[in-house]
């Protein structure tokens, strides 16, 4: 697989699962709140045109920019995708 342009992948925290049976809103509705409390995402992999940042590097997104990602399926595990110019903090 090759990333294009100035996308980055992250990778996504891992959500401990609940043992509650949840309509599939219910589940969005958890996943969209709980995204506002991450704050260190693990680079997966950078587009062919992305300066400054590296995979395995922690990144900061704002709030908005998590909402706004793409959640990506990269061989049975979810991947947000999202541009290079979202990401606020490199560590």
């Amino acid at each position: 697989m090759k990333l294009k342009g100035k996308r980055v992948l992250l990778n996504r925290p891992v959500i401990e699962k609940s043992p509650i049976e949840m309509t599939p809103e219910v589940k969005e509705s958890i996943d969209r709140d709980n995204m506002k409390k991450w704050t260190h995402l693990e680079v997966f992999q950078i587009g062919e045109s992305v300066e400054g940042i590296e995979v395995g590097d922690m990144v900061y997104l704002p709030k908005g920019a998590l909402e706004r990602s793409d959640v990506i399926d990269v061989a049975g595990e979810l991947k947000l995708m999202v541009s290079d110019f979202d990401i606020a903090i490199v560590w």
